[in-house]
């Protein structure tokens, strides 16, 4: 097999040969219009290139830090971590109630004092005056003389007065009050006279007290 023929100096090779007596600058455009092809074609077979690297790229992401991003990686956004439930306040065990203390004794409290009832008696007894003077029948003054009985008393329920006795409640002139005085008529036909007041109490019991008034002056 017979090799090709070389192309002649200053001929481009896949060009048809130039003819003879063709302008340098027939050449010299040839030359520009197959150089432009040649990057024409290298621009869209880079282009093509370049998008299939960018699709692979997007297809996995790459995690990057910050707001910026460039050709070939994926952002990821930060997402927000889960917030943990509260966990449930432990309830605490009822308190256990302090042993009930046992109740206190009642104090023995002593029985009210008991008043003691006064004692029954005839505390005092008085007379007034305690001596009279009764007039002669031929004088013209008044012959009628009168004494006055006075007296106290304690314990007792009733009282009595009484003339010539010593148990007035035995032998009454009238009933009398407790702590008092009563005005009674001296007879002029005795020397003397006994004024009696008898206390009695509930029960019966019985004191006495006496006093005594004198005449001193016309006795008949």
């Amino acid at each position: 097999m017979t090799p090709p023929a070389a192309a002649p100096t200053g001929q481009i090779p896949g060009l048809p040969p130039e003819r003879p007596g063709t302008p340098k600058w027939r050449i010299a455009l040839r030359v520009c219009l197959v150089v432009a092809l040649v990057v024409l074609l290298g621009g869209i077979g880079w282009r093509g290139f370049s998008r299939g690297d960018f699709t692979a790229a997007a297809a996995t992401p790459t995690a990057t830090t910050g707001h910026g991003s460039e050709l070939g990686t994926a952002t990821t956004v930060p997402t927000t971590p889960p917030v943990p439930s509260p966990s449930p306040t432990p309830t605490p065990p009822p308190a256990v109630p302090a042993p009930a203390e046992p109740p206190a004794e009642p104090a023995h409290s002593s029985p009210p004092a008991t008043t003691s009832a006064p004692k029954l008696a005839v505390t005092s007894i008085d007379a007034s005056p305690t001596s009279v003077m009764c007039p002669t029948p031929s004088a013209t003054s008044d012959s009628n003389t009168y004494v006055t009985i006075s007296w106290s008393s304690t314990g007792g329920q009733t009282a009595y007065i009484g003339v010539n006795t010593s148990d007035a409640a035995a032998a009454p002139y009238t009933t009398v009050s407790l702590n008092d005085s009563y005005t009674l008529y001296f007879p002029c036909s005795e020397r003397r006279q006994t004024y009696t007041v008898t206390v009695v109490d509930a029960k019966g019991n019985r004191q006495s007290q006496s006093v005594e008034v004198s005449n001193g002056g016309y006795v008949g």
